[in-house]
């Protein structure tokens, strides 16, 4: 990880000198404080049939954690640059010291116009705890972003347990006309897991692909149709050499959907996604085969505000996701977001997220819902420096039988973790030309 931070340092350096004439800044943001939480190993909720000494969702931990990033920037009328390389340290009192983990992200944004034509790129790289990877926040790091697409809640993973996580999107975008445009956007994923995970933990590789035709009705109506296909590949063949518990899942996927976004107002706007996708999937499970093919109806409803007190996102519809346990499940969601500032000093943030995951195809057994929330206040005590309060709680509730249920490896169980954080953070002013 240390040659990526050696890139990241040596890109923002030479930001600045790109091109004369350019504007670039580089702004820093360092958030510290201490962290409170129950079940932090996100441990079954302990039952009454436990015999003494069970390991259960009953343990606490307290612990210091260290947020820190630079945000560089560097722009021309038609070319833009950014990079955020990320630092997220967590430090837990001795007892659960195996909590310890220091958190490295890089996220880097590139767009380039031309008269008639735009291109981009986006790219994200994460190396993290497995159990700060595998819950699904709330609380958007960005609001204008789309939500991750990684499943949300996943699986236990054993103690100090990481993954590494990278994602490549280039797009393009060609204007027909002033009111009819043509995009092409590509993906690739790739998530892989340490040693330390166990035998349900799989490596997996996502690719997509969506061509899309964009017409605009007038200055509030647009209309969008697009074709997409995508992949998910999916194995467990580096957690063991055992024949009967090895496992491969190859899904492709491919679908069609209509989207409409009217602009309600100067503040508000409403998105209507409607869509259906063909699944096939091969899955090889202990030397034996099987194979499901399934068509899905997917879409989504959702409303963004932005004005100069309040950001609002909310969502609500049906997709499919990869999961770490070698999945690609079909999830019924529902999201809101609002951040609002109630003075110029004081603000606050609710977020919800409810999550209904099942498999795809009729090999295997799985359900999931999963919902978390946060609350959490800030007061801003000078230009640089706020504090802030964060609750959240998380509650997770399975029922699963592994691919084809052999060896009776079927398990219900409940999952609940809440967190309390109180930190301190300085927005630094940063460096402008």
């Amino acid at each position: 990880m240390q040659a990526w931070a050696t890139r990241a340092a040596a890109l923002l350096a030479l930001l600045p000198g790109l091109a004369s004439g350019a504007a670039w800044e580089m702004i820093p943001k360092v958030e510290a404080g201490t962290v409170y939480e129950t079940n932090p190993r996100y441990l079954r909720d302990c039952r009454d049939s436990d015999p003494p000494g069970a390991r259960c969702g009953n343990e606490y931990a307290m612990g210091t954690f260290v947020d820190a990033r630079v945000t560089a920037a560097w722009r021309t009328p038609d070319t833009e640059i950014r990079v955020t390389p990320r630092v997220r340290d967590w430090n837990y009192l001795e007892s659960n010291k195996d909590l310890n983990n220091n958190d490295q992200y890089v996220d880097l944004s590139a767009l380039q116009r031309f008269r008639r034509l735009e291109t981009g790129l986006s790219a994200e790289y994460a190396d993290t705890l497995v159990r700060q990877q595998n819950v699904e926040s709330a609380t958007p790091d960005d609001p204008n972003l789309p939500p991750p697409i990684t499943g949300g809640a996943s699986q236990q993973a054993d103690d100090g347990a990481s993954q590494e996580r990278w994602s490549v999107t280039p797009y393009l975008s060609y204007n027909l006309s002033p009111r009819n445009s043509l995009a092409l956007q590509l993906g690739y994923s790739s998530t892989s897991f340490d040693d330390r995970v166990n035998i349900r933990f799989f490596d997996f590789d996502t690719t997509s692909a969506e061509l899309s035709l964009t017409h605009t009705l007038d200055q509030k109506n647009q209309f969008r149709i697009a074709v997409n296909s995508s992949t998910f590949d999916a194995d467990n063949f580096n957690r063991t050499d055992i024949p009967l518990f090895r496992i491969e899942n190859e899904t492709d996927n491919y679908g069609i959907n209509a989207t409409y976004e009217r602009t309600l107002t100067q503040t508000l706007r409403a998105t209507l996604r409607l869509g259906t996708v063909r699944n096939s999937a091969l899955v090889t499970s202990g030397g034996s085969t099987f194979r499901a093919t399934e068509s899905s109806l997917l879409g989504n409803f959702g409303i963004r505000k932005r004005s100069e007190k309040t950001t609002l996102n909310f969502d609500v519809g049906r997709t499919q996701v990869p999961r770490s346990d070698g999945r690609q499940v079909t999830q019924d969601e529902a999201r809101f977001f609002v951040d609002h500032n109630f003075t110029q000093r004081f603000s606050g943030r609710f977020g919800a997220v409810f999550l209904d995951q099942s498999t795809i195809g009729d090999f295997d057994r799985f359900e999931q819902q999963y919902w978390t929330g946060d609350f959490s206040v800030a007061y801003r005590l000078l230009p640089t420096w706020t504090v802030r309060a964060l609750y959240t709680y998380r509650d997770t509730s399975t029922d699963f039988a592994q691919f084809g249920d052999f060896g009776n490896f079927g398990q219900q169980f409940d999952q609940e973790n809440r967190r309390l954080f109180l930190s301190v953070t300085w927005s630094g002013l940063g460096w402008r030309r």
